[in-house]
């Protein structure tokens, strides 16, 4: 998979496209596209609010381990 920086792929067509609509979402979850929204709220219980144009989502913090340094990355 390819992991791009944050922010490179924001304003591409296909990522505008894919967060438009709950059909968009569901073909970037299916297919494992990544995809880029912007963070609006950080919850007290380190939730991301994002604000798509079809819907918020909510971003739950997960842990993961990167070659043996511990991140916080939030995952859908």
């Amino acid at each position: 998979m390819d992991y791009r920086p944050e922010g490179c792929i924001f304003e591409s067509i296909t990522n505008q496209r894919l967060i438009s609509s709950y059909e968009g979402l569901a073909e970037a979850m299916e297919k494992g596209i990544i995809l880029e929204a912007n963070a609006v709220l950080c919850t007290s219980s380190h939730d991301l609010i994002v604000e798509l144009p079809c819907a918020k989502g909510v971003i739950p913090p997960a842990r993961k381990v990167l070659s043996e340094l511990r991140k916080e990355i939030p995952v859908i």
